[in-house]
């Protein structure tokens, strides 16, 4: 699987749409490569804004552990 991980827009530039743009060139071009057939990821809980932009990417919650939620999506 891929591991998508640490992909941080400055608290300037948040809510700006930065995120899912860079979310979704980076996972097109997973699925261009198409090296791996899913995605790993993972986001602190509580962070809304991470759940809210991966789901919108079909990313489902895979397990916990700690205070990290995995999530995965099939490419």
């Amino acid at each position: 699987a891929y591991n998508f991980s640490q992909i941080f827009i400055d608290e300037h530039f948040q809510g700006k749409g930065y995120g899912k743009i860079a979310t979704g060139l980076v996972l097109g071009c997973m699925r261009k490569e198409h090296r791996y057939d899913k995605v790993v990821l993972c986001y602190i809980e509580g962070n809304e804004a991470a759940r809210k932009l991966y789901e919108g990417f079909g990313f489902v919650e895979n397990e916990q552990d700690e205070d990290e939620i995995i999530m995965e999506l099939g490419l």
